[in-house]
């Protein structure tokens, strides 16, 4: 059987989610083909793993389950091993405007999302450890998605297979 979730994703924080190289600055964000920020599947995932490690720490076969891998639980936590899929597919989060109609759909349609799509931008000075002082051409900039943006409607999907009584 599978099932489909949707969410809508609001930003607590600042997000940076590298997208490649910029003439304009360093470090800049993953837009889509119109220019607006989406938060990639891959990352979306990559929280969901990490909420449910937290949730069920001492259930390491679940995680492998849903996630893939091995899942076996060590000393330095979760060690993936290769040759299990993932049960869970994620695709990309699209920045939704105040409307909640995605920027990209939009753009797509000839019409302006109202949404600010930046750059927002954050200077940053990378610190020679020898010294403790700036390193020589150590400023760079990196791009963030400010706080409060939304991303809507990540299709998520899980394959459940029933397993037959005490399989694991």
């Amino acid at each position: 059987m599978i099932y489909c979730w949707r969410a809508i994703i609001e930003l607590r924080t600042p997000l940076h989610c590298g997208g490649g190289e910029d003439n304009g600055f360093d470090q800049p964000v993953l837009r889509d083909a119109f220019g607006c920020y989406r938060i990639p599947g891959s990352t979306v995932a990559g929280v969901l793993l990490s909420y449910a490690k937290k949730l069920f720490p001492d259930n390491p076969t679940l995680i492998s389950r849903a996630f893939g891998g091995g899942g076996t639980k060590g000393k330095e936590g979760y060690q993936d091993q290769p040759g299990k899929s993932s049960a869970i597919w994620c695709y990309d989060a699209p920045l939704l405007d105040f409307d909640h109609i995605p920027a990209a759909h939009k753009c797509a349609c000839g019409d302006t999302p109202r949404i600010g799509l930046g750059p927002y931008i954050r200077d940053h000075v990378r610190i020679d450890d020898a010294s403790g002082a700036a390193e020589q051409g150590g400023k760079f900039d990196e791009e963030f998605v400010p706080a409060g943006s939304r991303y809507g409607d990540p299709d998520i999907f899980g394959r459940i297979t029933p397993r037959p009584p005490g399989a694991q």
